[in-house]
């Protein structure tokens, strides 16, 4: 399921943004539309404790762990590169060239 993002009903507006430097004698402007972006109503459906049964402490564990897993999947790919050109089982070989 993707998030919806809706815009919200206020005014839009211009903002003149100066682009890359002009050649003499001429000048140069961009035209940047702004718009309020909301991500409110896309999390409606989102239970507030997400784990089995609303569990309050198994969503806090379940969160905290989604938010190092970023940094342990880079610290995994780092470790597989550095110690792949050790390998000799060819089927494993096989398995770790994507990283």
């Amino acid at each position: 399921m993707s998030p919806a993002v809706t815009t919200a009903s206020a005014p839009t507006s211009d903002t003149t943004t100066p682009g890359p430097t002009p050649e003499p004698g001429r000048a140069t402007e961009r035209k940047v539309p702004t718009r309020r972006i909301t991500f409110a109503p896309s999390f409606d459906d989102v239970p507030r404790h997400f784990a089995t049964d609303g569990d309050l402490i198994m969503s806090h564990v379940m969160a905290a762990l989604s938010s190092v897993f970023p940094d342990g999947e880079d610290y995994f790919v780092r470790s597989v590169r550095h110690y792949r050109d050790r390998i000799t089982d060819p089927e494993l070989k096989r398995q770790v060239a994507g990283f």
